[in-house]
């Protein structure tokens, strides 16, 4: 019969699983939240065309919202709206509600114009605008490799995209440039996020990337799947090659994470189809050969042994920790020797060089007496 549990030990565990169930879904859904509000409402970026100062209390603001995006097909669509005329005389004719108000997006690549439909006008407040864009890849940086660089989908999913476009305003009766801010709002494409970082002139980049939750995502997955993969490893080289004893139900665990594994990149929100980006390298591929390796080795074990024979030794986490608390103790014990006889030859060196002085002598006075 067990031993009966402390008392500040079962209250202990009870509090610190209530704080753990309390804590962790309340932070994460706060961040959700958060998320989300943040989506709803205008996005990362926000600017304003270079304008005329006598019109500088007047604010036009335009929606930029992302509808769709063909990354094999190197275009995006993108939904422009006036939302927000401030500071306007309503009155005047040019008013926003009184009058036409034109847009025109301008896709510009070096001077030259592209994409299918790169002229548009807005001719009422409830007419939006859909252009379609040529983007173009952008090389992006790995974290955590230096020097390494890769672009498109091989990139996935640090990829980033660039779009170039022109902005300006007009009043119709000065034809003075009028302040016009450009707003980029989360659209209806999940998982990706648009964003101006800064217009010069009249001209301005579009940067299209996966959005942190995405990119936070994948690699949860990733770091997930290596972890599962070097338990699994571990467990391999324990019992095929050490021949500790093994349940037979874990000796199946590498046959079906294989299988599960090649499912898991399909769960990946925009993942390319295919094999090969940076994922597949730096991840998938070397667990699927560490997993394919433990699950043969698993398989072959039954055809000489019985991992479940009770004559085999078992691996216990008590006789794992004895081993490291005795390994521990005789590289401390190890330490302190090399300490000690460092520190012996050193006093060792400092006697023997003061027996060697020899004092200094006035020699021209001996030889006067």
């Amino acid at each position: 019969m067990a031993g009966r549990r402390s008392p500040s030990r079962v209250c202990f565990c009870f509090v610190t699983t209530l704080f753990f169930f309390s804590i962790f879904p309340a932070l994460w859904i706060s961040q959700a939240l958060r998320i989300s509000a943040a989506n709803r409402g205008p996005a990362s970026t926000f600017n304003y065309v270079p304008f005329d100062q006598g019109l500088e209390r007047r604010r036009i603001y335009v929606d930029a919202m992302l509808t769709s995006v063909d990354f094999p097909g190197m275009t995006m669509a993108v939904e422009w709206s006036v939302a927000i005329d401030h500071n306007s005389d309503y009155a005047s004719s040019d008013a926003y509600d009184n009058n036409n108000i034109s847009i025109n997006p301008t896709l510009v690549s070096s001077g030259y114009y592209i994409g299918k439909n790169g002229l548009w006008k807005a001719q009422t407040r409830q007419s939006p605008v859909r252009t379609d864009m040529h983007v173009f890849t952008s090389y992006s940086y790995a974290p955590g490799l230096k020097g390494y660089h890769c672009s498109g989908l091989l990139c996935y999913p640090f990829d980033r995209y660039r779009a170039y476009t022109s902005f300006f305003g007009r009043e119709v009766l000065t034809n003075r440039a009028a302040p016009l801010g450009i707003m980029t709002k989360s659209g209806s494409v999940v998982g990706l996020e648009m964003t101006i970082p800064r217009i010069r002139d009249d001209e301005a980049t579009v940067i299209v990337q996966r959005t942190t939750i995405v990119v936070a995502y994948c690699l949860i997955l990733i770091i997930t799947f290596w972890l599962i993969t070097l338990m699994i490893t571990l467990l391999t080289i324990t019992t095929v090659v050490f021949r500790f004893r093994q349940k037979n139900e874990i000796v199946v665990v590498p046959i079906g994470t294989v299988f599960a594994g090649i499912q898991l990149r399909s769960s990946m929100p925009g993942v390319p189809e295919g094999f090969g980006c940076i994922l597949d390298i730096l991840g998938l591929l070397p667990c699927l050969v560490l997993l394919s390796i433990s699950a043969i080795a698993m398989i072959s074990i039954y055809i000489f042994v019985d991992p479940d024979d009770p004559s085999r030794r078992a691996l216990t986490w008590s006789e794992l920790e004895n081993t490291l608390h005795q390994r521990v103790q005789y590289a401390w014990n190890t330490a302190v020797e090399w300490v000690q006889r460092i520190w012996f030859r050193i006093l060792i060196t400092r006697k023997l060089r003061r027996a060697l002085e020899i004092p200094a002598v006035d020699i021209a006075r001996q030889t006067r007496v």
